[in-house]
């Protein structure tokens, strides 16, 4: 979710008032061992809370007439105002279009892309966005071992705080789609036509949009 900072705590020297930025779900503390060991994705400090809606100290960062405000994915970013620790948010170009960057998609140094999906007409509606090739698992006894081989073990995660700001750059750049994926602009009243569309596979990604 995009916000704009209205002001900075103590100590804060990342962001000044005014700097454009988004909340991330995964917060990087910077300090604890996940994070100095390159796992800042599992940040013990500020990263997903997974156990409930409450942060793990079940302390808020914000209230409306003080009452406590739930927290929905460590984030809350439905709140027009909130209070978030630096680790948790991210700076972005005031000349970015914050309606925009909420889409993206990282397709870059993969020389293949396999899609999959049980509805073909995405496979095709795919290859606009360098796949490489399409697999339906309903055509197939055994489409995970098509798909690729693991020996031994991965581990793999989105990174937010780092990894935004280059995908932001290289939309600005024109490097990739975003606004290709958006097939449908709807309004907040027509939300139940959103899921029917999502259901029956007939959109690629639809924006709900709240009345101002």
């Amino acid at each position: 979710m995009h916000k704009i900072v209205e002001s900075v705590g103590q100590g804060v020297t990342e962001f000044t008032v005014g700097d454009h930025v988004l909340t991330v779900f995964i917060g990087v503390c910077g300090k604890c061992r996940q994070c100095t060991s390159g796992k800042s994705n599992i940040c013990e400090v500020l990263g997903l809370e997974r156990r409930g809606v409450m942060r793990c100290d079940q302390r808020t960062r914000f209230c409306i007439n003080g009452e406590p405000i739930y927290h929905y994915c460590a984030v809350s970013s439905f709140s027009e105002y909130t209070v978030v620790h630096s680790g948790c948010a991210v700076k972005i170009s005031s000349v970015v279009p914050l309606e925009k960057v909420a889409q993206g998609a990282k397709l870059r140094g993969t020389s293949q892309i396999i899609g999959v999906d049980t509805n073909p007409e995405k496979g095709e509606n795919a290859k606009a966005f360098g796949i490489t090739a399409f697999i339906n698992p309903r055509d197939s006894k055994d489409p995970i071992q098509q798909i690729i081989t693991l020996k031994g073990s991965l581990f793999g995660g989105w990174k937010p705080k780092s990894d935004l700001p280059s995908l932001v750059d290289m939309y600005t750049k024109k490097e990739i789609q975003v606004e290709e994926y958006i097939t449908h602009n709807l309004p907040f009243e027509d939300v139940n036509k959103a899921f029917n569309l999502m259901r029956e596979g007939k959109c690629l990604r639809c924006v709900i949009h709240m009345a101002k």
